[in-house]
């Protein structure tokens, strides 16, 4: 297995994570604007994992420090999302 293989599986993982974390929030969205704010981010993050690149990921790291800053307070209510984002973020250190 060569190592674009590798990324792209790495990349499909990401996707299927951000999806989860949509999905998991979605239902919640009447439920304020922050969480509204952070599906409408993770679905940009979604589109910018369509063209992996270190400027994209970079980009990335930089609206889930922010959807951090909201979601962490609540880490513990819902680790499961934490859990996603987290892994997530690690991978897109690794573009």
């Amino acid at each position: 297995m060569n190592l674009e293989r590798i990324l792209m599986a790495n990349v499909d993982e990401v996707r299927k994570k951000l999806a989860y974390a949509k999905g998991f929030l979605e239902p919640y969205r009447s439920m304020g604007e922050l969480v509204g704010s952070t599906i409408d981010d993770i679905s940009k993050i979604e589109e910018m994992t369509n063209t992996p690149s270190k400027e994209n990921a970079s980009k990335c790291l930089q609206i889930l420090e922010q959807i951090e800053a909201r979601v962490g307070p609540y880490a513990s209510y819902v680790p499961e999302l934490y859990i996603a984002l987290a892994y997530v973020k690690d991978e897109l250190k690794k573009i």
